[in-house]
């Protein structure tokens, strides 16, 4: 062998090593996390995904186990699709169908062998590779019990080449509304640990079989379409995804649409699955017979748009025919009721709200208003205010914060004077902001805000397409900069037994004192006993008084207060016996509840509807009978068709006369009944009103009875029925006492069914 021919043997053999190391390098590579892809996917959920190596998925959810499985190596290319207009990402494929071959090699393997649905299958995989942590616990603040993760809802296992993921879902977290704990485990895998992810991810984790079956009729779900068009009745709807916000299209623009409708839209194009199959031939005739509603639904990327009609009776059964005419033609029967969505007239779908994001989305809230500041952004599990200071609040205050914003709706202005209602330029501005996995990610939201009116209406004109909206008085407060996050709900707190005299005025006025802890009496109304329970609840109430929101740091003259609909005013016994005073005035009504104030605050909040009607309630007893039930020693019942009397016997009653007989054992169901006898409330003082049926009772009840030696009587009426709080009641006066109460209707029914 000569020098020259061994010298090229050599550099072939440094070439081939250099070529296994390569390829063994690439191996290793593929099949380890590397350290550019850890951090690239730092806060989602599975800190590597590689759809290519996915073959095996498991769902196990209590005794229930659902098994995906697909051909090692089938994987769709790790370019899981083309980015949209608005960042989403579409599915590639020529029909729409398939991408690559890939998601349609998936099989249901349990609990029974068959065709996994490709696009429940590809919108499960676009969850898995997108979810992220919306926050990660601690190692050390890692509650297993108390995050269900020793009895997880739901257990998920993935097969990913050298990766086995092992994710367990736990129980709901704080916040936001929907999120839950999640803990991901496994071999090989990064990321490892528990954090908290949003109710999106959670659900998607949670799936049962149905979730996964074929066929759907609709072969595209929300995020990945760019438009769709609605044909009914000679109209036409057509609407658009433009960055991430779903818009109207009109010859004017593009107007936001309102998003309960189109969420509610692709409810029902979820529920488009042909579960009883018809022939597409037999379905074209059908739909053109009684056309309906016709579809088309165009996604972001290279994907056929898809065209649906539906119309016309389900010749096997109840409901509808839907109709896909294209792409893979496809028909079967659907619930009749899909089709009332798709019929609302154009105004409907535009949307008459500030903003378009739902509550949980909301990531941070930024108003300004001249030289006034709200920054408040989540934080943990809670918020932070930023401004008008640094402070923590309450998890409950800042998602009600959020979900006035988020609920404020108006009324469009065709033509706005843009300078006039003080929009050019804007007065302030209102700006909610997105959670998201990225900063490009992140979706703001910008209200530019005028100037009030006479009647306190606020012009405001959203950004995002132009649009000018006149929000009433109590929307447009979540508008404004205001320092009500800063106060605490804890309106009075003293202990019940120091409260020494409550003055009431309202609809009667009443004057409760508490003579010594727990031994009340009525001043006011003259002439009635008082309820002790009620008195006991009452200064308990104004003890423990929270607010259920602040809404103003100041009365504007638009909450009632200055003519409050109540007021109580409270003498309370401080330290060394001194006493002082309190004020608590409760002004018009509001969602859930009244507006209200106190002394020395110029601060409006509002009242729990729970404690205004604790608050506003007679103090006047309730008891309709004696004290103790078995002093009574004659009982005289009569009704329209029957009058009976009974006198004691023993431990019981025996019927001396009158007409039915009653049994022995009917005997006993109304003495209990009489013993259970007491009205849920007073309603009013003073004559009986018209309508409450006295003048022709239903019952009356004649009582006599002997305490202490002492005999007394007491007629006892009732009257017609009525409802009360939510129950079915009978009115009822008793004999010398100058008032009407409520007695549940449950309550007289034993003695009402005897005839």
């Amino acid at each position: 062998m000569n020098v020259e021919r061994f010298r090229r043997r050599l550099a072939d053999l440094a070439l081939f090593v250099l070529a296994v190391v390569a390829v063994g390098t690439m191996v290793i590579t593929r099949r380890s996390v590397t350290t550019a892809e850890a951090e690239a996917r730092q806060r989602h959920v599975l800190g590597a995904f590689r759809a290519a190596d996915l073959s095996r998925i498991v769902i196990e959810r209590g005794e229930d186990r659902i098994v995906l499985e697909r051909p090692v190596g089938r994987g769709a290319d790790e370019a899981s699709g083309e980015e949209g207009t608005d960042g989403e990402e579409a599915l590639r494929g020529d029909d729409g169908f398939d991408e690559a071959g890939s998601d349609g090699d998936w099989r249901l393997v349990e609990p029974r062998e068959e065709q996994a649905g490709v696009f429940q299958v590809r919108s499960l995989l676009d969850v898995l590779e997108r979810a992220v942590f919306l926050r990660r616990i601690a190692p050390e603040a890692v509650d297993r019990a108390r995050f269900g993760l020793e009895t997880p809802r739901a257990v998920v296992s993935l097969a990913m080449g050298a990766l086995s993921y092992r994710l367990l879902l736990g129980g709901e977290a704080v916040s936001p509304p929907g999120a839950a704990y999640l803990e991901v485990t496994g071999d090989g895998v990064p990321n490892r640990g528990v954090g908290i992810v949003r109710q999106a991810t959670a659900s998607a984790l949670s799936i049962g079989i149905e979730d996964l079956r074929e066929p759907t009729l609709a072969p595209y779900g929300s995020n990945q379409l760019k438009r769709l068009v609605v044909e009914r009745a000679g109209e036409r709807v057509e609407l658009e995804r433009v960055a991430r916000r779903w818009r109207v299209v009109e010859a004017g623009g593009k107007w936001l649409a309102d998003r309960p409708t189109m969420d509610a839209v692709f409810v029902q194009l979820v529920r488009l699955d042909a579960e009883t199959s018809i022939p597409v031939d037999e379905a074209r005739r059908l739909v053109d017979a009684a056309p309906a509603v016709r579809l088309e639904l165009v996604p972001v990327g290279t994907a056929p748009p898809a065209r649906l009609e539906l119309g016309g009776h389900c010749p096997r059964g109840d409901g509808m025919v839907a109709l896909r005419v294209t792409p893979a033609p496809l028909a079967g029967c659907v619930p009749a009721d899909i089709a009332a969505v798709f019929g609302l007239p154009r105004d409907h779908w535009r949307s008459r709200a500030a903003f378009g994001m739902h509550p949980d989305e909301v990531e941070s809230v930024l108003i300004e208003r001249g030289s006034q500041r709200l920054d408040l952004v989540r934080h943990e599990a809670a918020f932070r205010l930023r401004a008008p200071r640094t402070a923590e609040v309450d998890i409950e205050a800042g998602n009600r914060r959020i979900l006035a914003l988020v609920d404020a709706r108006g009324e469009p202005v065709e033509v706005p004077d843009l300078a006039r209602v003080g929009l050019a330029p804007p007065l302030g501005t209102a700006i909610l902001s997105s959670a998201a996995a990225t900063e490009a990610e992140v979706v703001t939201e910008v209200l530019e805000v005028g100037r009030p009116d006479a009647d306190g209406r606020v012009h405001v004109r959203r950004r995002l397409d132009g649009v000018v909206l006149r929000l009433d008085r109590e929307s447009a407060r979540a508008v404004y900069p205001d320092s009500t996050l800063l106060r605490p709900r804890e309106i009075f707190t003293f202990a019940g037994a120091s409260v020494r005299r409550v003055e009431m005025s309202g609809a009667v006025a009443q004057t409760l004192v508490q003579l010594r802890p727990g031994a009340f009496a009525l001043e006011r109304p003259l002439g009635f006993e008082v309820d002790g329970g009620l008195a006991a609840d009452l200064v308990d109430r104004l003890g423990k008084l929270e607010a259920d929101r602040w809404v103003a740091d100041a009365d504007d003259g638009s909450f009632g207060l200055a003519e409050p609909a109540l007021r109580f005013r409270l003498v309370v016994e401080g330290e060394g016996g001194k006493t002082g005073e309190r004020e608590l005035r409760v002004g018009d009504l509001t969602t859930g509840g009244a507006f209200a104030s106190v002394d020395g605050d110029t601060g409006v909040f509002v009242l729990p509807r729970r404690e205004l009607l604790g608050c506003e309630r007679l103090l006047i007893d309730r008891r309709l009978v004696p004290t103790d039930p078995s002093s009574l020693t004659e009982i005289v019942i009569d009704a329209p068709t029957a009058s009976i009397v009974l006198v004691r016997l023993g431990a019981g009653f025996e019927q001396t006369g009158g007409a039915p007989r009653l049994s022995a054992p009917e005997l006993v169901r109304l003495s209990e009944a009489l013993a259970d006898l007491r009205a849920e409330a007073a309603l009013h003082v003073g004559p009986e009103h018209p309508g409450e049926g006295f003048s022709s009772p239903q019952l009356t009840l004649r009582l006599r009875s002997d305490q202490s030696g002492a005999a007394s009587s007491r007629t006892i009426r009732f009257g017609a029925g009525d409802a009360w709080q939510g129950q079915s009641i009978l009115f009822a006066r008793v004999e010398g006492v100058d008032a009407t109460f409520a007695v549940a209707r449950g309550l007289v029914g034993p003695i009402l069914e005897l005839w």
